[in-house]
């Protein structure tokens, strides 16, 4: 268990039962502040608890919580880069099915389109999202949070296949480590004892865990978006304009902020039993 996370989940659901009170007060300003600031712990700690961030990092990230995912965007395509320079002169390795050239192309691009997504987020007017928005986006996040993953009957001949080939690809390193593991596998494999003890793990454990884990990376972002304009708003006059005008019971972000902030403690919830 990582302590400095279990810390942060507990100030963040700590903020998210402020958050519920002042909103059940109409307190709605002050409100969204608290969410603003459980949302941010939320992705901090998860950041932390995947490794992509270290804390020292935080001192430049400060409340955007965008900056987040940027950060670790920079850091795949750093990994890719590495990653492309080492397999480049072994042709097998870069050419076999389990990778190729148009997978690495094509995550790359994914990455590149997730920069510019949030990026262009500055140009959009995040205090009055349209309601219909936003119940889009409750709708997506019920839709992975009930997901229920049907494993097929012959998974487990599906999943020797795949560790087979897993297998033949490291092979190709030609290493002397690579070989070492290339024979664990194997032998991994052939023992049909432990590999019907793994195939259970897997479905009993992994498979749920990787649905909770979908849902939680995608209600943290969500909430990230949602919130990332409210640090400074819900705290100062802006314009002349007093803040508690702005935040009103039907503002579309109050009307569903309710929703979210259930969500948002689902999913703390499920990181911490995770993290625990």
């Amino acid at each position: 268990m990582n302590s400095t996370v279990k810390i942060w989940l507990e100030i963040a659901l700590s903020d998210l039962k402020s958050a519920s009170l002042l909103y059940d007060n109409e307190h709605y300003r002050t409100s969204y502040f608290f969410f603003q600031q459980a949302s941010e712990k939320a992705n901090k700690a998860l950041a932390l608890l995947n490794g992509k961030l270290s804390k020292k990092e935080f001192d430049d990230i400060k409340h955007d919580q965008l900056k987040i995912y940027k950060k670790t965007i920079v850091k795949q395509e750093n990994e890719i880069k590495k990653f492309i320079e080492i397999i480049n002169p072994l042709p097998k390795v870069l050419n076999h099915e389990i990778l190729s050239k148009s997978n690495i192309t094509e995550y790359s691009q994914s990455l590149k389109d997730s920069t510019s997504f949030i990026d262009s987020l500055k140009n959009y007017d995040l205090v009055n999202i349209a309601i219909s928005d936003l119940v889009y986006l409750l709708a997506q996040l019920k839709e992975i949070k009930e997901t229920k993953i049907n494993v097929p009957n012959d998974y487990e001949k599906i999943f020797e296949t795949k560790m087979l080939g897993i297998t033949d690809w490291i092979g190709n390193f030609k290493t002397h480590e690579a070989i070492n593991v290339k024979e664990d596998l194997l032998n991994f494999i052939g023992n049909k004892e432990q590999t019907k003890q793994f195939y259970d793990i897997i479905k009993k454990q992994i498979f749920p865990m990787m649905i909770d884990l979908v849902f939680i990376n995608l209600t943290f972002y969500v909430c990230a978006i949602i919130t990332i304009q409210h640090s400074s708003l819900t705290r100062y006059a802006e314009n002349d304009i007093n803040p508690d005008n702005i935040y009103i019971k039907q503002l579309p972000i109050i009307v569903k902020q309710d929703a979210f902030m259930d969500m948002l403690y689902e999913a703390i919830c499920k990181l911490d039993r995770i993290n625990s």
